[in-house]
């Protein structure tokens, strides 16, 4: 038990400050660097990210073409599909 309040009070601040986001539509963008064209591989063609997928926000970049946000896609189930990628702030409502 003991062991149980350990773990959540060292992992409660870490998933406290993290700033999550979901996709306004399915047109979102999952972007290999921050660029607008730079699609991710994976990201390419006929795959696209549905409203239930979600972004954890690990940190954020801006040039003349937009805000983003770099951080982790996560599936619907809650898995991480791909670490350190980017997005469009205005493609996504973040928390």
């Amino acid at each position: 038990m003991k062991y149980a309040i350990l773990i959540a009070a060292l992992v409660a601040p870490s998933v406290a400050s993290a700033e999550t986001c979901y996709p306004k539509d399915n047109s979102a963008r999952i972007l290999s660097s921050a660029s607008p064209n730079d699609i991710h591989p994976d990201w390419r063609g006929d795959s696209y990210v549905g409203t239930s997928w979600s972004f954890v926000v690990h940190g954020k970049a801006e040039d003349g073409t937009g805000k983003y946000l770099r951080g982790n896609l996560m599936s619907p189930r809650g898995g991480l599909v791909n670490a350190d990628v980017y997005i469009l702030r205005k493609e996504w409502s973040c928390e």
